[in-house]
This record gives C-alpha cells, sequence and structure tokens, in this order.
C-alpha cells in the first residue's frame, strides 16, 4: 500500500510539472495589468510546485487555487485537480478534473485526455452519492454550507465518504438539517420534513348530565337500592377442586418419572462398572449414551414437580376464598332486612 501511494504521489508530480509547463507559455497579456496579473499566477504557481516536492498537498492546493484566481488558465485546473486527488478530496477532484477538460477542448491532446478522463473515473469510485427528498418544492438545499439548488433536486448529489450536513430552507424561515454519513459507492436517501405537522382535531365534549331537582314538599320515599352483587363462590370452588386434582396427577407423574430416571441412573453405573472391566468402545459408548441423556430427564422431573405445586397451590387459594365469610353474610342479612323494610 505504501509503495502504490508513493507511485501516486510521484506520477502527480510530474503531470503537475507539466502542467506549469503550459502555463508559462500561455499566450503574453496586452496589457500592464495583465502582465502582473500573469506574473503572480506564475510566481503562485511555481510555490505550488514546490510544496507538492516537499508534501504539502493543502498548501500547494492553496498556491494552485491563486494562481488560477489571478490568470485563469484551463492547466492549472489541472494541477488543482491533482493536488485534490492527493488530499483525498475524490469528488473535488472529479468536479476539477472535468473543468480542466472542458476548458481545454482542442488544447489538450489525445492521450493527455485519456489519462484525465481515467483519473476521473477512478476518483469516482471513491466517492458516494445522497440523493435528496423534501416535502415541500422550492425549499433551498444546502450540503456542507455549500448551496445545491431548490427541490426537487434532478439527481442524486455525488460526495466524498463521511459525514455530512443537509440542510433545507423556505423563504418563510423554516428549515431543517439532518446529518447523513455516506460510504463509498453507496446511494444514501435523505428526506428532509418542513411542511407543518397538521393540528389535531378538536374533541366535542358531551354535557354534563344534571339530576333531576326534587322539591321540597315532595314526601314520596326513596327508591330502594340495587340487590348487591355477589360473586359466584360455587363456579370458583369446582376450578378449586379441577386444578388441585390436576395437581395431584402432576404429582404422581413426577413421582413415576423420577423413579424411572432412578433406574435408569443405576443401569449408567452398570455399564460404566462393565467399562472398566472391559474397557471396549462399544461399552463406553453405550455408558455414555445413556449418561447424556440422564440430566434431560432430570430437568424434566424437577419440570413436573415444579407444575406439580403450582396446581396444588394455585387450587387451594380458590378453594380457601371461595368460602364466604360470616361477616359477608351478615351484611347481605342486614342488606336484605333494610330492602324489605323500605319496600313495606
Amino acid at each position: 500500500m505504501k509503495r502504490i501511494r508513493t507511485e501516486r504521489r510521484t506520477a502527480a508530480r510530474w503531470l503537475i510539472s507539466l502542467g506549469l509547463a503550459s502555463a508559462l507559455h500561455a499566450a503574453p497579456a496586452h496589457s500592464e495589468e495583465g502582465s502582473r496579473q500573469k506574473e503572480q499566477a506564475r510566481i503562485h504557481f511555481g510555490r505550488g510546485i514546490k510544496l507538492v516536492k516537499l508534501d504539502q498537498y493543502r498548501e500547494a492546493l492553496a498556491e494552485f487555487q491563486l494562481a488560477y484566481a489571478a490568470s485563469p488558465h484551463f492547466s492549472v485546473l489541472y494541477n488543482i485537480g491533482q493536488a485534490q486527488t492527493l488530499l483525498e478530496r475524490p469528488n473535488e477532484a472529479c468536479r476539477t478534473l472535468q473543468h480542466y477538460l472542458d476548458e481545454g477542448g482542442a488544447q489538450i491532446d489525445a492521450a493527455r485526455r485519456a489519462a484525465v478522463e481515467a483519473s476521473i473515473l477512478r476518483e469516482q469510485e471513491k466517492t458516494g452519492s445522497v440523493e435528496v427528498s423534501v416535502d415541500v418544492a422550492g425549499a433551498l438545499l444546502t450540503l456542507d454550507a455549500e448551496p445545491l439548488g431548490r427541490s426537487p433536486l434532478a439527481a442524486p448529489v455525488r460526495v466524498d465518504p463521511g459525514a455530512h450536513r443537509l440542510k433545507a430552507s423556505l423563504d418563510s424561515g423554516i428549515s431543517r438539517e439532518i446529518t447523513i454519513e455516506v460510504a463509498a459507492k453507496q446511494l444514501v436517501p435523505a428526506r428532509l420534513e418542513l411542511a407543518p405537522a397538521p393540528a389535531p382535531a378538536p374533541v366535542s365534549l358531551a354535557p354534563p348530565v344534571q339530576a333531576p331537582l326534587v322539591p321540597a314538599n315532595d314526601t314520596h320515599p326513596a327508591p330502594p337500592a340495587p340487590p348487591p352483587i355477589t360473586p359466584d363462590h360455587s363456579a370458583q370452588k369446582t376450578w378449586g377442586y379441577v386444578v388441585g386434582a390436576a395437581g395431584l396427577a402432576l404429582s404422581a407423574v413426577a413421582v413415576s418419572h423420577y423413579l424411572w430416571n432412578r433406574n435408569r441412573y443405576d443401569e449408567w453405573r452398570s455399564r460404566s462398572n462393565a467399562y472398566y472391566v472391559d474397557p471396549t468402545d462399544q461399552h463406553r459408548e453405550s455408558a455414555n449414551s445413556l449418561g447424556r441423556s440422564i440430566p434431560a430427564a432430570s430437568a424434566v422431573t424437577v419440570g413436573l414437580t415444579i407444575g406439580a405445586g403450582v396446581a396444588l397451590g394455585t387450587g387451594a387459594v380458590l378453594l380457601i376464598t371461595s368460602s364466604p365469610s360470616s361477616a359477608d353474610s351478615g351484611a347481605q342479612a342486614r342488606s336484605t332486612l333494610v330492602r324489605l323494610q323500605g319496600e313495606f
């Protein structure tokens, strides 16, 4: 990996130097101001070349950009793209190198154009894409503070791998912002909601029901109170017997299963003794196969015992709580007496 990176940097330096040659042989400016700007461009360009040789790519990129700003020449774009490639900014490198091909046009020979197009394809393989969607048309979109246009966008946006901040804003001041993580060769959907949420529907409350007014001279007795609701103790007692019987049955099954597994344990001890007397593969496999099944059968016994205990306990609780107390009986008797007096 280190050797490949060194070869890439060496090739980039050689190609940047070729870009410098074409810039120095550009047509001379026809004014004093143009000559001064071109001289400034050559100075910045020369500094950029020296910084590349020192592996200071960030500073070299800044010098190349100053050179292009002072005197725009398509060859400088090539050097800017190479510096962006070395700084691992594939998306910027693709845009810059494509700009170089567009501006250079017929002045770029076929071999150089083919090499640059191959570089663009390699850098595109390192990028990802974001498919932006907004629920409101006409929202101003920015990605990492760079404007993208207004929604909806015609195509996904190509980006470098990593985290990016996507923001959508309306002219009314409403805005939404999200962070998205993009990997190489990945298309990430990103949706922004700007429309306000619908207001909840009003809840209509029923008017309160007022009790009818009773005149002061009304001597009619109050209607008798309804009889109290008593629980059905007979059904509960029946369930208590059923669950208790199930617990007893499970207890019997658990005991039977324990005795059966105990006999198997004794059998395993016999087979183990037989193996020690005659250590053959047949005796060992016979003892091991039986020994592996005994713990599982013991777990079944434990489960049956627990189930029996739960069933017996539940049945006992149902039977105990099904018998009405004497206090409940007294309350029922008093209620009946009051009801009879009221009806009389």
